[in-house]
């Protein structure tokens, strides 16, 4: 029995994991993000300080009270007046609340991916996916989604970091 060769589709389709496997081992990609990622967890920090001081602030003004005594005793708070403001910024310092959190689950789960252990894991998976695909021999299934899970381990969170960073970077630079 005779083995054809490996057909062009399988041959790109091994280069390429082959490829993505030798580039889980370098870092410029995993710099950049990091750096995109710390530039707006301080950005989403300060903004978060800023409204929760400004919060306090109003909230400060908001407990003032002014008495008169015009024959009946009357008590006027016009700091109230500043009530849906304060409320819109405590809503404001909430999402920035959640945007830090966001930023620091992104750095832990970079620091996953970009762990030796998930390249190695991840090359050897490749490896064993391409031997088997250039040997016309099909590859089970569940190698098949585990080279693919390593990938969005690996790649996810430092391609969209730098994605981010480069639309803003191109569309809205314009804009400032």
């Amino acid at each position: 029995m005779t083995r054809s060769p490996p057909s062009l589709r399988a041959l790109a389709a091994a280069l390429l994991v082959a490829l993505l496997a030798c580039a889980a081992w370098f870092r410029p990609l995993d710099d950049a993000a990091g750096e995109h990622l710390d530039r707006g967890m301080a950005a989403a920090f300060a903004a978060f300080a800023t409204a929760r001081a400004l919060n306090g602030v109003i909230s400060l003004v908001q407990s003032a009270q002014v008495s008169a005594q015009l024959g009946v005793g009357m008590s006027v708070a016009p700091g109230e007046l500043l009530d849906p403001v304060n409320d819109l910024i405590e809503r404001f310092s909430d999402a920035m609340l959640a945007a830090t959190v966001a930023f620091g689950v992104q750095k832990v789960l970079l620091a996953v991916g970009a762990h030796w252990v998930v390249a190695l894991l991840l090359g050897a998976a490749s490896l064993a996916w391409a031997g088997l695909a250039l040997s016309g021999r099909p590859s089970p299934r569940w190698l098949l989604r585990a080279v693919a899970l390593l990938l969005l381990v690996r790649f996810a969170v430092p391609v969209a970091a730098v994605g981010t960073d480069l639309l803003a970077r191109t569309f809205l630079a314009s804009q400032q």
